[in-house]
């Protein structure tokens, strides 16, 4: 296939318009910053693109240049910039809560949000147009707008179901393939497919919908399982009646990416910002819980992912409580940006009496804040219902932490490579049996577990003492490096 390909289009405008660090984006980020290596490597040029609002797809580098051509950092490690639009949304959203005291449950609040997502649906809409104009109107070739020619391979590497992807997008896929181009989609997850009831109604349906309207379009799809390659032959298969789509999968790495500082650091917005050790920038807060742990001499107790249902924090939060109630003394950290259907755990977290004393909760963290904050735990808590894949646990692995994970399909494809502590049932009891076994096994902690008056049975837990993470090594784990080198190779050997 390499000798046919002319150029390769690596789409992730979510990435680097949007303020986002989730998997996904951190998937992004890695993939596009080796993708220079990579065009050397096998003598293809391999070019980032983005969606743009004026010129239709660009040059990620030219987009880049012109939106932050005062910025320090390298580009492909750009920190996207705080997206205003989005400001504008918080602000009203905690207008209508703490000013008119209304839940997102009422018909008002409801109303508000079908306001928005319709004005939202909108703009992109009026842009794509715009788009579609300005595209057809272009000469044969154009030094800022991506003209699609025979040969060319467009890899959809970001979540493409996003608002952001409109009529444009639609029109320059099938373009694509009109001129003879080829389209690969990483699909991460089929989870809003499979397990609707962890999503609001609307993404569903997005998702659903955009899906559907690319099965034809789309020549081949990636993934980042076995288990969720099979999943997504199975929907295909049971649900859209195809069986000949070609559905690859690649792992992911475990190390961080390189750092770039913060980009509230040149803004002068750093007040709570400071130089920590090997850390370029910190926020005090963690500083200040990395002491209050070594004060207190307890474990710390790490999850990382967006906040929402199928992440398991509900329960997680539950344990914890029992745990505390009984006199234990170890930190609850939850690390990720808030996500939907969680009104009543952010409730009561905000309501918790152990909020800044044993439970924190960060939405916002760097790559750097999380890599130090993965560095001073004691434990990660992948609690997940269901999982694409899991990066958190590899993350947490490859740091050398004791991983709990949920005993899903997904985690024990992962626990056959890296090593997990104990895989739990996804329920408080089973996360607590885990906990208590966990901290009898570290001298001098754990008796405080002794006063819950629950008399729980350890011996249905799953403990994998013979890959624990003291017996592994960094050269056992793949890097993003190695990931990148893997997602292209497979690419090429189509």
């Amino acid at each position: 296939m390499a000798e046919k390909i002319n150029r390769i289009f690596l789409e992730c405008s979510e990435t680097y318009i949007e303020n986002l660090n989730t998997g996904i984006q951190r998937v992004v980020k890695n993939i596009v910053k080796r993708s220079e290596k990579m065009s050397k490597k096998y003598k293809v040029p391999i070019i980032p693109v983005v969606l743009d609002s004026k010129n239709g797809y660009v040059d990620l580098q030219f987009f880049l240049s012109q939106r932050n051509g005062n910025n320090k950092c390298n580009n492909n490690d750009n920190k996207p910039q705080v997206n205003k639009i989005k400001k504008i949304k918080e602000f009203i959203k905690k207008i209508l809560k703490e000013n008119f005291k209304l839940k997102e449950t009422d018909v008002i609040f409801k109303f508000s949000k079908f306001l928005w997502i319709l004005m939202k649906k909108l703009k992109y809409m009026l842009i794509g147009f715009r788009q579609v104009i300005h595209y057809s109107l272009l000469p044969i070739s154009s030094e800022k707008t991506i003209i699609p020619q025979e040969g060319d391979l467009l890899i959809l590497l970001d979540g493409f179901w996003g608002y952001r992807y409109n009529n444009y997008f639609t029109y320059f896929c099938r373009r694509f393939k009109q001129k003879g181009g080829m389209i690969i989609a990483v699909i991460y997850d089929i989870i809003p497919l499979t397990n609707p009831e962890f999503f609001e109604k609307e993404l569903v349906e997005r998702f659903k919908k955009k899906i559907y309207a690319f099965k034809n379009l789309v020549d081949v799809i990636m993934t980042i399982s076995k288990n969720e390659a099979e999943n997504i032959k199975n929907y295909l298969k049971d649900n859209l009646k195809i069986e000949n789509k070609k559905v690859l999968y690649f792992e992911l790495g475990t190390d961080f990416i390189d750092k770039c500082l913060d980009e509230s650091f040149y803004n002068g917005e750093s007040s709570n910002l400071i130089i920590h050790e090997n850390y370029a920038v910190i926020r005090n807060e963690l500083i200040k819980l990395k002491e209050l742990k070594a004060a207190k001499t307890s474990n710390l107790y790490l999850m990382v992912g967006t906040i929402e249902p199928r992440k398991g924090h509900n329960y997680t939060l539950e344990a914890f409580e029992e745990l505390w109630s009984g006199g234990f003394n170890g930190f609850l950290v939850i690390s990720g940006r808030i996500g939907w259907k969680i009104e009543d755990l952010l409730k009561k977290i905000e309501n918790s009496p152990c909020l800044g004393k044993n439970l924190f909760i960060f939405n916002d963290l760097s790559d750097e804040e999380l890599d130090f904050l993965y560095k001073n735990s004691d434990a990660v808590i992948c609690a997940s219902k269901r999982e694409g894949f899991g990066l958190p646990l590899v993350e947490a692995a490859f740091c050398g932490k004791k991983v709990f994970a949920s005993d899903i399909p997904v985690f024990r494809e992962i626990g056959e490579k890296y090593p997990v502590f104990s895989y739990f049932k996804a329920q408080k009891s089973g996360l607590i049996q885990a906990i208590k076994q966990f901290e009898n096994t570290k001298k001098g902690k754990g008796k405080v577990l002794e006063k819950i008056n629950a008399d729980f049975d350890v011996s249905s837990l799953d403990f994998n003492s013979a890959t624990a993470p003291d017996s592994h090594t960094n050269a056992d784990y793949l890097t993003w490096e190695q990931s990148v080198d893997t997602f292209f190779s497979k690419i090429f050997a189509l």
